[in-house]
């Protein structure tokens, strides 16, 4: 009898465990088939699938539903539930959904518009490494908005972020240099990031790169480079470019120009 009731025990023990193993591998998987639904662009499916674990505090589950609502992918966009969400993550240490709650309190998404609170939220997910929160913060500092104005400590944001090769802050860095607010004025060094933020396709650094070549700050005045630049800036969307080349081509010879048009085209069949 004590026998059987050992044994009787001891198989309730080990079916307690291969249940308990069998609950935890089926909620991971399921978790993680939610997101990978998510990621294939299958957003209703991964709506149905991670809520309910959102629900029950999987941090992965509540940023993505966040994600979901603040963007309108697979759900109606609702930024009040987006906050939510975002919360819910970044209280459990998610740093993205931290950043993100910067925006909303920056733009007023979901929240009053708050731009302190945007501050926090920016500067919690710069600590943990994100570079849109970096930057962020660095041009809170940089306008004074939400934080006194400290071009050294915008500068010192906008470095962490271009370490990682955020295009805004290699862009926002050649402007500190340029105008010479944070750091002493440089052209050549705001070439220098301009070009950085440029071969990343960042409009306004393009723009701004043209224009050194044009005039050659802190660069050999160089009107094909100018042209190139500042054609590449127009095609990505850089409204005052065209205009620049415009006045730029006046003073070109058809030599220069085809030169500056072959450049392009041999860009642009590379990138096929």
């Amino acid at each position: 009898m004590r026998a059987f009731l050992r044994d009787l025990k001891e198989g309730f023990v080990l079916g307690a465990l291969m249940l308990f193993i069998i609950w935890y591998f089926f909620f991971r998987v399921t978790v993680e088939s939610g997101l990978d639904a998510y990621d294939r662009g299958e957003y209703q499916t991964a709506f149905n699938i991670l809520e309910p674990f959102a629900e029950k505090g999987d941090a992965s589950a509540e940023y993505v539903l966040a994600l979901m609502y603040d963007m309108g992918k697979g759900v109606p966009r609702n930024y009040e539930k987006a906050v939510t969400w975002y919360f819910a993550a970044a209280n459990k240490g998610v740093p993205y959904a931290a950043f993100h709650l910067g925006v909303m309190f920056d733009k007023g998404q979901g929240v009053k518009r708050d731009k302190t609170r945007a501050v926090d939220w920016y500067l919690k997910a710069a600590k943990q490494g994100v570079p849109e929160a970096q930057n962020r913060l660095g041009y809170m500092y940089d306008k004074g908005q939400g934080v006194k104005k400290d071009n050294a400590e915008a500068v010192k944001w906008y470095m962490k972020a271009a370490q990682q090769g955020n295009a805004t802050a290699l862009y926002n860095l050649g402007v500190s240099y340029a105008i010479g607010e944070g750091v002493k004025k440089d052209n050549a060094e705001a070439v220098k990031w301009y070009l950085k933020a440029a071969q990343k396709n960042h409009a306004n650094a393009e723009f701004y790169l043209g224009l050194m070549y044009a005039k050659g700050r802190g660069v050999e005045k160089n009107p094909v480079q100018a042209y190139v630049w500042l054609t590449r800036a127009m095609l990505n969307g850089d409204e005052t470019a065209e205009n620049e080349r415009r006045i730029l081509s006046k003073n070109m010879t058809k030599l220069e120009i085809g030169k500056a048009e072959k450049i392009l085209r041999l860009k642009f069949e590379d990138q096929k």
